[in-house]
């Protein structure tokens, strides 16, 4: 029999493990998760089990709550709420692989278990039970239990939401953000524009209009697309000149988005770039925004309301 010695010339293994990092109940997580959000992120392991270095491991063994414990380190991987986090502060995620490092998995704040209510530790260990046997898995119920665990509102998961799917860079996950728009994809951003700019307009006795800029078809295809904000008795003309010049200087200084007021103060045309991404739900919040800061006079509503 060689010896580690006669193998090595060393008497002592480099960092040697002890046993009870490997004392079920064991959470393992890969490092490179994989493109597909439907395909395992963790493993749970009710029995001894090592593993490789492309993993990293937390035995829950010897916790007051080790269940608990270990149902939530399974749940968070699977999650969209460790998904922004690992992409707005992982080194690694997204740049030639999608892995992390296992210290920004511990970055993540972590929940006392002890002084959660028994309720939402029963709801925990049930949807880790799912996630685990179920040939359906619970996306939804994990996502709304974690993003209410750590006390994000409706707003700031829109956020996470959509930055994962405007700024996914991996691969095939990031393809969506990139394709063109269509009336279908445009209808939430302009409602949620519209809906964020009315409170502005009827404190003066107004409505708001966000309309598509009638010059497009539906089959508009170029790399920008417009619409008008105005009251809804006015109507926005649009000075065909004055909007390619436009384009051209924001094509030429890389910008994503045109304002335009037209003339009389009858309103403002819009344009952003023609990609999904730029028309999500939080990029109309901020378009308005901006609108609500630098551009409301150009609408014509009274200035001494």
């Amino acid at each position: 029999m060689i010896t580690y010695y006669a193998r090595h010339g060393i008497r002592t293994a480099y960092w040697p493990k002890t046993e009870h990092l490997y004392k079920p109940p064991l959470v393992i997580i890969p490092q490179s998760p994989g493109e597909d959000r439907t395909s395992p992120r963790a493993y749970f392991s009710s029995q001894e089990i090592a593993f490789s270095q492309s993993y990293y491991g937390y035995s829950c063994a010897g916790h007051p709550e080790p269940d608990t414990l270990a149902a939530l380190i399974y749940l968070l991987p699977h999650s969209a709420l460790f998904e922004y986090f690992c992409l707005m502060t992982s080194r690694r995620s997204g740049f030639d692989r999608q892995t992390f490092n296992k210290e920004e998995f511990d970055a993540l704040p972590f929940p006392d278990v002890a002084t959660l209510p028994g309720v939402t530790k029963a709801t925990i260990r049930s949807l880790a039970k799912s996630l685990q046997n179920d040939a359906k898995k619970p996306w939804r119920e994990i996502n709304e239990c974690i993003f209410k665990l750590y006390g994000l509102d409706a707003d700031a998961v829109r956020v996470a939401r959509d930055t994962l799917f405007a700024s996914a860079s991996y691969r095939k996950a990031g393809r969506a953000a990139l394709d063109c728009t269509t009336r279908a994809t445009r209808a939430d951003f302009v409602t949620a524009l519209q809906a964020s700019l009315e409170p502005y307009f009827d404190v003066c006795g107004e409505h708001v209009a966000v309309c598509e800029a009638d010059f497009q078809p539906d089959t508009w295809r170029e790399p920008w697309f417009f619409l008008t904000v105005s009251r809804k008795a006015a109507a926005v003309k649009v000075n065909a000149s004055l909007l390619r010049e436009a384009m051209e200087a924001a094509n030429r200084r890389g910008c994503s988005r045109i304002i335009v007021q037209a003339p009389r103060k009858s309103g403002l045309l819009l344009g952003l770039l023609n990609q999904r991404r730029w028309w999500t739900i939080t990029r109309a919040r901020l378009c308005a925004q901006h609108i609500i800061r630098e551009r409301l006079a150009a609408c014509g509503l009274p200035e001494d309301v």
